[in-house]
């Protein structure tokens, strides 16, 4: 209620109340109706259960036999079709994603950030704008906005701290393949970014949507936030190549320093470039005026987006074939 008008309020709660299964909990828990909610859970889980088993049965019972007892094998060989052959780049994407798929805890880790992040910027939002506009009566939205943006991504985007470690043992098998480094890494990178640069791009689009900020205004803090997300992806994989925890993978986690140390940066970079943009936006703006103030947050913005990016892309490339060269086993 803190954040939604009263007729928000009245459409959630009309929703919620027919929001089936869900609704069988909450009636357990703060409503007279609990021996008819357990009984309509009993039944679901009943009917969902023998749902499960059969279509189980379906699925199971015929691939077994068919391997069991070698039918249709010939049959199947006829049909299948090989896909035609990708581009190293591409075969390695394909790699990183079925990798990340198949284990659960980077599947969150990795999917987690572009539904999370958005969420996380929006209600802060919306109580530092009307926090500081009540207390100063001035409009720091475009700068409130880098600085959400630019913090909550360093804390959901954490996946990259394994890009090196999560590959276990097969890293030395990468090393094997008639493959540059700089391209089974460059995929790495580029798998993350995809899903950092949606969970960026969502968040600018609800600033920009709601009103927070103006249309070019929006444009900008797209670039600048996207810049940063990309400097961090780099830094964390080649840091991640120097120290790598590759025991990690093998025991189905990853190296929490690593992922301390990557937060701990990207959180001073975030208060100085926060610090930096709500210090025009207030100080400079109540001295100096609406325009100097906005001049001097996105220069300044602008230029410390910069740096990080191009010092993280020569951090990253430097080197890259030699350092991936040189990694044996002593680097586990």
């Amino acid at each position: 209620r803190y954040f939604f008008n009263a007729d928000t309020m009245r459409e959630i709660s009309r929703v919620t109340s027919r929001l089936y299964p869900a609704v069988f909990f909450a009636d357990m828990l703060l409503t007279p109706n609990c021996g008819a909610a357990v009984g309509w859970t009993l039944l679901m889980t009943a009917v969902l259960g023998s749902v499960g088993v059969l279509v189980g049965r379906l699925m199971l019972l015929p691939a077994a036999q068919r391997k069991l007892f070698a039918e249709g094998d010939r049959r199947v060989l006829s049909l299948h079709r090989l896909s035609p052959p990708a581009s190293p780049f591409a075969s390695f994407m394909r790699k990183e994603f079925y990798q990340t798929l198949r284990n659960p805890a980077y599947a969150f880790g990795y999917f987690s950030a572009a539904f999370v992040m958005p969420i996380m910027v929006y209600f802060c939002m919306e109580i530092f704008s009307e926090l500081i506009s009540t207390l100063v009566l001035v409009d720091c939205n475009l700068e409130i906005a880098v600085f959400l943006i630019v913090m909550f991504g360093i804390l959901t985007n954490t996946y990259c701290a394994s890009n090196i470690s999560r590959d276990g043992e097969f890293f030395f098998v990468l090393k094997t393949t008639p493959v540059r480094g700089r391209t089974a890494i460059g995929a790495k990178v580029v798998f993350c970014y995809i899903s950092s640069a949606f969970a960026t791009t969502v968040s600018v689009a609800l600033v920009g949507g709601l009103g927070y900020v103006s249309p070019w205004q929006a444009v900008y803090l797209l670039i600048v936030t996207l810049a940063i997300s990309l400097a961090q992806i780099c830094f964390a994989t080649r840091r991640d190549l120097s120290r790598p925890r590759l025991k990690a993978a093998r025991e189905g986690g990853e190296d929490s320093a690593t992922v301390s140390v990557l937060i701990l940066i990207g959180l001073a970079v975030s208060v100085v470039i926060g610090g930096i943009a709500l210090y025009s936006g207030l100080y400079l703006k109540l001295r100096h005026g609406e325009v100097v103030g906005d001049a001097v947050a996105a220069t300044s913005v602008a230029v410390i987006a910069a740096v990080l990016l191009v010092s993280s892309l020569v951090y990253l490339f430097k080197g890259l074939d030699k350092k991936c060269y040189e990694l044996t086993e002593g680097g586990i």
